[in-house]
């Protein structure tokens, strides 16, 4: 097939619909809390979370990416849903209120992840992966992973 063909095809399946202007809801995993999500741009969203964590060394986290949608990718699924994947680039803080340890710790982080919208409920299922490296107090590496549900407003 040929790129033209590739490229007719994954236009077909594109979504007709964007993304609530802001949606928020529950995360679990890393961290395990509450959620947000807002379009900046045609293309990208800005996600954000907080919460406890399961890591016995930190007692809360909070991240904030700045994520490139890429609804084009898998498209209209279910009939009123759709589905984007997206990575993106964040920041990540994870406190301890154990000063003894390591303390707090700030890094960077690289989501991965897809989203499964619904036109009629406004609601996002989501999974996410993210890869970082821990820069204050020592340098780390990072992984996490987190499933979520936001309901847009």
């Amino acid at each position: 097939m040929s790129l033209a063909g590739l490229l007719s095809l994954a236009l077909a399946a594109a979504p007709t619909s964007t993304p609530p202007k802001l949606a928020v809801g529950l995360t679990v995993g890393e961290p395990n809390g509450l959620t947000l999500a807002a379009p900046v741009l045609d293309t990208f969203r800005v996600h954000a979370a907080a919460g406890w964590s399961l890591a016995r060394e930190r007692d809360a986290v909070a991240t904030f990416d700045f994520a490139y949608d890429l609804p084009h990718i898998i498209g209209r699924v279910f009939g009123t849903g759709w589905m984007s994947t997206w990575f993106g680039l964040g920041l990540r803080y994870a406190a301890s209120s154990d000063q003894v340890d390591d303390g707090d710790a700030f890094g960077v982080r690289v989501p991965f992840g897809v989203s499964y919208f619904d036109d009629e409920t406004r609601v996002e299922l989501f999974a996410s992966v993210a890869f970082g490296v821990v820069f204050i107090p020592e340098q780390d590496a990072s992984a996490e992973f987190a499933l979520g549900l936001r309901f847009g407003l």
